[in-house]
């Protein structure tokens, strides 16, 4: 087995080699965060970090809870399930299964941790703009 960091390819390990080639290949030689040994420790990016995961759990929270009364009321009983079963696994499977390879794409490409977020944020942006000038209100309509 061989491992080829830029134009170097290594039959072993050498760590002191390998450290090297990453580094003229450009990789950074330690992570842009700080570890933590505390909470008092948080840095400004850290705290960044903690706000965008944050509005991520709130989104999906605010859209988990009443997406499923709202998708009920939105097609007649006799086609319910299909309606409601085959879109959400679709968009599910398309949009939460690229996202880990498109994330790391995007940190790839650009050298920013923090890039990584711009799908899930993105795609979460979007849905909400659509869903809000596209759904219609149900309200006393019969089921």
């Amino acid at each position: 087995m061989s491992v080829r960091i830029g134009d170097t390819t290594f039959g072993g390990v050498d760590a002191t080699a390998m450290r090297h080639a990453l580094a003229v290949a450009g990789y950074p030689e330690r992570p842009s965060l700080a570890l933590l040994r505390s909470p008092l420790e948080l840095a400004g990016t850290h705290l960044v970090l903690i706000a965008l995961l944050f509005g991520l759990i709130s989104s999906a929270a605010l859209t988990c809870g009443p997406g499923a009364a709202f998708l009920a009321e939105l097609f007649p009983t006799r086609i319910r399930y299909t309606s409601l079963s085959l879109p959400y696994h679709l968009t599910s499977a398309w949009f939460g299964g690229f996202m880990p390879l498109t994330a790391t794409w995007l940190v790839a490409r650009s050298g920013d941790n923090l890039a990584g977020l711009l799908y899930p944020i993105t795609v979460t942006a979007t849905c909400f703009l659509l869903s809000t000038w596209l759904m219609r209100e149900t309200r006393g309509e019969p089921m």
